[in-house]
This record gives structure tokens, sequence and C-alpha cells, in this order.
């Protein structure tokens, strides 16, 4: 019978619910066993406390009188209960005056559980008092037999364990009957129709739900498998159309390859080529049938043919990846830089039996790549020089306090020297070098753009001429110097100063690479349209005039590995004592400053051209005139310094000319002294840069005793000093 049988759903739902049922039964049964063995426990605890304490008082007068017959009669009557196995009764020396043991009964069947979960015999024993008084007149000892004590216990927990498991049997055959007419039998009829009903074959068959599962698990799945009997026949029904179907999709995606920007390229397991689209004959420059069936690596720059075997390696291992490969082309075997997208293809049984890839041409954007390297490297450039010329900046502020205090004391000297040829000349040695020193720290401030800089519209072919005037006379004889310039009126808007400084060094730096062999040196300057370019070199929107000098030189010229570096300061090709390495830093900083650039071309024998342009002004060229004044005073200066070389030369020099001199080594002594004498002074030259207090921040203090009085701030570090700073403190110069 099917009910019976182990593999049913019957059969595993009972067995299921018993084993359950069981479980429970038992936990539940085993938490009332315990609950009772508790109880039971407490409730003899109690009995014995209950007998020995009523018999207390009998024990006590016994033992008291030391009455042994009364002692026999005492403990004979305690073994009445039969748990008690054992009473003795002592005197209060120790000594027995009565005892007596149970006769031995059989061991019960329970006694290995009295064992396993308390002892089998427990001792009591009390003191015997009377009265009030603290002394024990003897001792009650009695021996419980936990045995009898639960005896009850254990046959009522058998009990309950018997009726639990009767109970769940019983039960088990209920559900196993109830489980077969529910599920097993509507169930069994199914699997039967399903198992005699082949798929193709299922046209007009349906199952019928039996009585009493229309709303339940059973008619549900009835409805099913007769939806899914519908389905079938309509699947078959359809598949004609949906094979049509796939054979469309596939030509459109075949479509898209064939359209796709990418190249597309699928290999079998041993890497021939089995298909591709136009793209990637394209990027091969080759028809479809000169790729198909020839290895990959025919087709990949043989350097690189490394990079594709680990890439393929990959693929057999199952992993995407994406990797750049160098293609060579057919015609000019012309390098094509890809990137590729490979994926592998891994057939039902998990095997590789090949891979395709998407490609890509990434040429521009590796062109980009490079452009973007230019400029970052130019930036990088543009920041070093900033640095340095930050460094070089500082150090020549503090040189030119030390050359300031040497060309004073100079001067003095020269005054003091009187008829004496000889110091006068020794002086005049010290004082020049001191003024060649100062000449190199204003480049220095120059290239770091600390030095004061007075802009204004100026010829520059006036400059060059000028220029020209000092330096042709000191030019060897083989050495022809050309100059052609088209049109004297063009004017640009810069310093005089640092624009004599640019064509001294260009031209400099042009005499020195002929020196040897003589050449000619060729000067030129023309008006150019160019787009407008930013300090950065970056160029913006509009085209304006530049000024176009060029200076043209036969010499040595210079090597393409060091053309580079020819604008980093302290970099020169030249002897020890013959450059410092600082011309063309410093012309690179000026024609920047002046919203220009220049550029230079040179070979290795064939000499060097330097292209500079600067952006031309409508304005004509500026002239300045300057008046003599009186070269005698009679004036009171505060003068502070915190260098006493500067303080003290300048205080000599000053008081020469006939002036009243105050001389203060800190703001703070100035301060007192302006806050004491203000009436008197007509005049406060203080530098800028001092300990404690700076040269602005004591003209605030200063203009707030006295508004109308000038102050003058020297110092050779003015980069952090701006115009309104200035202003707002009241400082006239």
């Amino acid at each position: 019978m099917a009910i019976f049988h182990r593999s049913s759903l019957t059969w595993k739902l009972t067995r299921i619910v018993v084993c359950v049922a069981l479980l429970f039964g038992i936990i539940l049964n085993f938490i009332q066993i315990v609950l009772d063995f508790r109880s039971e426990e407490e409730k003899s605890a109690k009995i014995v406390s209950q007998i020995i304490e009523s018999s207390l008082p009998a024990a006590t007068d016994i033992a008291y009188k030391l009455d042994r017959s009364g002692a026999q009669e005492f403990i004979h009557g305690l073994l009445i209960y039969d748990f008690i196995s054992e009473a003795t009764l002592y005197e209060d020396a120790g000594n027995i005056l009565a005892k007596e043991k149970a006769p031995t009964t059989n061991p019960t069947a329970t006694r290995w559980l009295t064992k396993l979960l308390f002892s089998e015999f427990e001792e009591r024993e009390r003191n015997l008092y009377r009265g009030e008084y603290p002394y024990s007149y003897g001792t009650l000892h009695l021996t419980i037999n936990n045995d009898i004590v639960y005896g009850e216990l254990y046959a009522r927990s058998l009990n309950v364990f018997a009726s639990g498991i009767a109970r769940n049997l019983l039960l088990s055959f209920v559900l196993l009957i109830i489980f077969y007419f529910l599920l097993t039998r509507p169930l069994s009829r199914i699997a039967s129709f399903f198992s005699e009903t082949e798929p193709e074959s299922t046209t007009g068959k349906r199952l019928s739900t039996p009585s009493g599962h229309e709303q339940d698990e059973i008619g549900k799945i009835i409805n099913r498998a007769n939806s899914y009997l519908e389905s079938s026949e309509k699947y078959f029904r359809e598949n004609a159309e949906t094979n049509l179907q796939l054979e469309r999709s596939y030509r459109h995606m075949r479509k898209i390859l064939e359209t796709a920007a990418e190249g597309f390229i699928r290999t079998d397991e041993t890497v021939v080529i089995q298909d591709t689209n136009p793209s990637m004959e394209n990027i091969l420059g080759r028809p479809a049938r000169e790729i198909c069936g020839r290895s990959l690596f025919d087709f990949v720059k043989e350097e690189e043919q490394q990079i594709l075997e680990l890439q393929i390696n990959k693929r057999r291992e199952g992993i995407q990846s994406k990797y750049n490969l160098t293609f060579i082309t057919n015609d000019d075997r012309r390098e094509v830089p890809c990137s590729v997208s490979a994926t592998p293809l891994i057939d039902e049984a998990g095997q590789y039996v090949g891979g395709f890839g998407f490609i890509t041409d990434i040429s521009e954007v590796i062109q980009a790549e490079q452009d973007k390297e230019k400029l970052e490297a130019e930036l990088f450039q543009a920041r070093k020089m900033e640095s340095i010329g930050t460094l070089a900046g500082g150090i020549a502020h503090d040189f030119n306090n030390i050359l300031a205090s040497i060309i004073g004391y100079s001067e003095l000297a020269l005054d003091y020297a009187g008829d004496k040829e000889s110091v006068k000349e020794d002086v005049g040695h010290a004082l020049t070098s001191a003024l060649r020193g100062k000449e190199l720290v204003k480049q220095i401030l120059a290239f770091s753009r600390q030095s004061k800089k007075r802009s204004t519209h100026l010829s520059l072919a006036k400059i060059i001429k000028d220029v020209l005037v000092i330096l042709e006379p000191s030019l060897p004889a083989d050495i022809a110097v050309l100059c052609e310039i088209d049109d004297d009126s063009r004017t640009v808007f810069a310093d005089a100063a640092q624009l004599e400084q640019v064509v001294i060094n260009l031209c400099t730096n042009s005499f020195h690479a002929m020196e040897k062999n003589g050449g000619r040196l060729t000067i030129h300057l023309s008006s150019e349209p160019h787009p407008q370019k930013d300090r950065n070199g970056a160029e913006s929107e509009g085209v304006r005039n530049y000024a176009h000098l060029m200076i043209q030189d036969t010499g040595d010229g210079i090597e393409e590995s060091i053309l580079d570096r020819v604008f980093d300061p302290f970099f020169t090709t030249k002897e020890v004592g013959k450059g410092t390495g600082m011309g063309l830093s410093i012309v690179h900083g000026i024609i920047k400053e002046c919203d220009g650039w220049i550029e230079i071309q040179s070979k290795p024998g064939m000499g060097t051209t330097t292209h500079v342009y600067i952006p031309e002004t409508d304005n004509e060229g500026n002239t300045e005139s300057i008046t003599a004044t009186s070269n005698h005073g009679t004036e009171t200066i505060l003068l502070v310094d915190d260098e006493p070389g500067i303080r003290n030369s300048t205080q000599r020099n000053l008081r020469k000319y006939g002036y009243t001199i105050i001389s203060c080594e800190t703001p703070f002594e100035a301060f007192e002294q302006f806050r004491n004498k203000h009436q008197d002074i007509d005049l406060v030259i203080t530098d800028y840069s001092m300990l404690g207090l700076n040269g602005i921040d004591l003209s605030r203090k200063i203009l707030q005793i006295r508004r109308d009085i000038p102050i003058l701030l020297q110092t050779g570090y003015n980069a952090s000093i701006s115009g309104e700073a200035l202003r707002e403190a009241g400082i006239r110069g």
C-alpha cells in the first residue's frame, strides 16, 4: 500500500511530525520531572526537618538525664519512618546512648538513578540544647535513605514518559492516515498523469481537480499544471516564429559589429582569428580575408607579443581585462597604438574555447597626453623659476644691506681722503667692486621680481641703439655688428633699465659664443601680429602687434640636450669665472613680466638665434628730466635702521651736507625720540624690515602724533609692500 511506502510524502511528513512531537514531548516531560524533583526534594527536606524538630525536646531530655533505656526506646520509635535507615543518640561527651539500624531491604530498581542524581544516603545531625543555655547535652544523628524518599517520584515520572510516548505514537498513526488522503493520493495521481504524458503530445489533455481540493494547494497545483499544458501547446506553435526572431536578432548584432567604430576580433583557443569587422580592417590596413585564419600574433608589434601572451593566459583562466597593444599596418608597417578590451569565451562545460575583444585606436589620446605632459613640464619650470627667484630675492636683500654699508663708508672715505691719491685709488677700487656687487644684486632682484620696477612707454629702437653705442667699442675687430630696425617710432611698455639689461645680456652671450673665431652679430627689430598670450604662455582671443627683437650670431651654438635648460638659474656652459648662469634667467623673467615671451633656436656649429616678443603700445616714448636741488640742508632728520653699518654711514653722509641726525637702532627707540622731539623733527627715514616693528607700522604710530611729518621708507626687498599699504600708512617715499 502506498501509504506505508518509505519514499511517499505521507511517510516523510508523518516521520517528521512524530520526531518533532517526541522531541517536544521529551523536553516538556523533562521540564515537568525537573520541577517535580525540586518540589519533592523540598517536601522531603521539610518532612525530615519536622520529624527532627519534633523529636528534639524528647532527645534533649533523655541526653540530659543520660537515660539509656529511654534513649533506646526513642531511637526505635524513629525507625517507624521507612526512609530513616539508621538513628544514633550521643551524650555530651560523645558516647553513644542508643543506636539502631533499620532492617536491610532489597535494592530497588531505581537505586542507580538515585546514585546518579543524589547521594544514596544523606546524613542529618543536630546538637541538643536545653533552655537558653548555650551548652550542648548531646547529638542526634540520622541517616536518610534517598532511594525510599524519591521512590514515589520515580514511579510517577515513568508513568509520564510512558503515557507521552503512547500518545505520540497514536498521533503519528492518525496523521499518517490524514496525510495520505489529503496529500499522497492526489499528488500520486498528478505524478502518474505527467509520467504517462509526453511533452509533445499534450493537446487536449487536462487534469481534473479532486473533490474537496478546489481551493487548497492541490487545486492550485492542478490549475498551474493545466496552464503549463496550455503553454506547452502554445510554445510548440510559436517555436518556429521564435527561431525566425533569433535569426533576425543575429543579423542585427552582426550589423552592429559591422558599423561599430571600434575594431572587433574573435579568436579560437589557439589564438587564430575567426571573425573581424571593417573597423579592424581599417586599423590593420587589410581586408577580412587576409586577417581571418591567421594568428593574432602576426599583427602585433614584436616587442609587445609577450604582453599579448600574458593576456591570453588570463583569458584561459576566465579573466576579462583591458590593456594596450601596438598593431602593425600592412601597407607601410606603421605602428598603431590601441586599447584592447578582451573577454574569454567559455562553453557549457566551463572550458575555454576562445575569446573576443574590442580594439580602439588611441593615437590621438596618446598625442593629447604628450601635449599635456609638455604643458605640465612648462608649468613645473615656471614654478621652479618662481621658487628660485624667491630664494634669490631673500639672499639679495641681506647682501644689499651689506653692500649699502660698504658703499656708504667708501664714499665717506673718499671725502675724507683729501689729497692722498693712493688712499683714493684703494678706496675707489673698493667702491667700484661694491657697486658691481650692487648691480649683481639688481640682476638677482630683477630675476626674482623684487626690485622696484618703473615701467613707461619707451622706444625699443632707442634702447637698442644706446646699448650698441656702449658695446661696440669693446668688441673685437673680427666681430661685425649688423643692426636692422624697420621703424624707430615703435614703443613698448616696460622698464628702460630692464630692457637695456635684456639687450646687453643677449648681445654679451653672442659675443662670448664668437670670441674664438669671430663672426657676425645681427640685430633685427620688426613688428609682427601674433595671437595674444598671457604671462604663462597661454593663448587668448584676439590678435595684437608684437615688437619682434631677433639677435643672431654665428658662434658655436648650443647642444640640443641642454637647450631646454638655458633659462635655469645658475646654469651656464662657460668656464668658471666667466659666467654666473643668471643672464638668461633674468632675461626670461623680464620678458615674461612684460607679457611677452622668448624663443631660442640653436644647433652646434651653426650659431644661435634668439627671438624676443614684447606687446607694442600706441604711446610715444617718454623722457624724464631731473632738476638738481641744493646740496646743503639745515633740517633735523630722525634716522632708524637696525643695521649698524647702514645707519652709521647714512648718518655721516647726511651730516656732511649739514643735516642734524637723530640716530636710533630700534623702532621703539625711534618712536620714543619722535614723541619727545616731534616738533623739532623735519623728516623720518626708516628701514622697512626691523625686529619687533616694521617700517610701515612705525610710520602709522608716528603719524598718530603728527600727521604732516614726511616719512621716507627705504628697503631693498619690497615684494610684499603694496602701494595701497604705503598710502594708507601715510608714507610719501
